[in-house]
């Protein structure tokens, strides 16, 4: 949500830094759309930001680019990484964890994929 928040602040900046958006109520129900809507989403394709979760960016289908996601796993002792998953389409796991039969274990299991934020040293400025 961190990461989210500022992408989105950090756009709308931009955008009324180009043009006067000024502020309209606006109606969920209401066929009537944002008229800078599409110069927003426009402004988030450009963002480009080292968040909390990493590198932000997106393509220009507005989809995150260019991202790793830490596979970790539950241990007694905490949480041990496993592996890496690249926005390419790509894993990468560790070759000590890797198990022939991992996919007849995994059969009909429910697998549960969760985000944890570590609060890191930075300024609100």
């Amino acid at each position: 949500m961190f990461d989210a928040v500022h992408v989105v602040v950090g756009a709308v900046r931009e955008l009324n830094r180009s043009q006067e958006i000024g502020v309209k109520p606006l109606s969920c129900s209401s066929p009537q759309i944002w008229q800078h809507g599409t110069s927003l989403m426009n402004y988030l394709r450009m963002v480009e930001y080292d968040g909390l979760t990493g590198r932000v960016e997106f393509n220009s289908k507005g989809q995150r680019t260019n991202y790793t996601l830490r596979i970790l796993e539950k241990h007694r002792g905490g949480l041990k990484e496993i592996g890496v998953w690249y926005s390419n389409n790509t894993l990468a796991m560790n070759s000590t964890s890797l198990d022939i039969n991992v996919s007849e274990k995994l059969a009909n299991k429910t697998l549960t994929v969760t985000t944890i934020l570590v609060r890191s040293h930075f300024s609100s400025g």
